[in-house]
């Protein structure tokens, strides 16, 4: 079980801004071979802060909608905008003219206007959405945030498995990536999970949706990736959790 307790170590080290044991050490090359596994877990943590927010302000009296901001403002912030970041610069990155005026743009630590209104209306939806759950039922609410925290982890790396990477240099460049097989188990696994809060909302199906929505979101922005920039950067991989979170929120609160 020791290789668990490391992989959820280095994936809380990438992906959050908690804090972590040093006697663990991180390579220098990403292996999302061994963290893949680990992002049930770590998306379990990070979604954690989320809820715990979110019931926190519901217990004090806080509307669903001031409630849903705060419990993704705290997502954010566990996990630095890691994101978000990523969702920016692959938009504002879409408007170059060329393969290596986009990806330029992509480093350019500058957020453009398609950058921030992509920020925006990702905002928007996954805010709307995870108020309407509270307002369907509020335990079910908290459990689709542990959830999807990780189904979009899950589903986000899409574009490590489907393409390469479009730059030489860089952490996502030297990235090992899981294999189609790790993919699709953890898929399943997040899909079961999914189905608690399905169940209690009275849609079971929206978890099989959840899934759908996620997977879908994360390899449109694989193919946009591809065929605009030849391949997945950071950035890359960002914008794909974010479009499958929003999905995924969106088909859980279907009614």
């Amino acid at each position: 079980m020791h290789w668990i307790y490391q992989a959820t170590v280095e994936g809380l080290r990438f992906y959050t801004r908690l804090p972590t044991p040093q006697n663990i050490y991180s390579s220098d090359r990403l292996n999302y071979q061994s963290i893949a596994w680990s992002l049930p877990i770590v998306g379990l943590i990070i979604g954690l802060s989320g809820a715990s927010i979110l019931l926190l302000s519901i217990a004090l009296g806080l509307s669903p909608m001031i409630g849903s901001i705060l419990a993704i403002a705290t997502l954010i912030i566990v996990t630095g905008g890691l994101h978000e970041d990523g969702l920016a610069d692959f938009t504002d990155g879409l408007s170059g003219k060329t393969i290596d005026h986009r990806l330029a743009i992509m480093r350019d630590s500058r957020i453009g206007a398609f950058g921030a209104l992509a920020l925006f209306i990702a905002l928007s939806l996954r805010i709307t959405a995870l108020a309407n759950l509270v307002e369907q039922n509020l335990l079910s609410a908290l459990l689709v945030i542990l959830v999807v925290a990780s189904l979009s982890r899950v589903a986000g790396l899409a574009p490590l498995i489907f393409t390469q990477p479009a730059r030489q240099d860089g952490i996502a460049a030297n990235a090992l990536a899981p294999t189609l097989q790790t993919f699709i188990y953890l898929l399943a696994l997040v899909t079961l999970c999914g189905f608690f809060p399905a169940i209690w909302l009275g849609h079971p199906m929206n978890a099989i949706l959840a899934t759908l929505a996620a997977v879908t979101g994360a390899v449109a922005i694989q193919l946009r990736a591809q065929q605009q920039l030849g391949g997945y950067t950071g950035d890359v991989l960002g914008a794909a959790q974010q479009l499958a979170e929003v999905g995924a929120l969106l088909a859980f609160s279907l009614s």
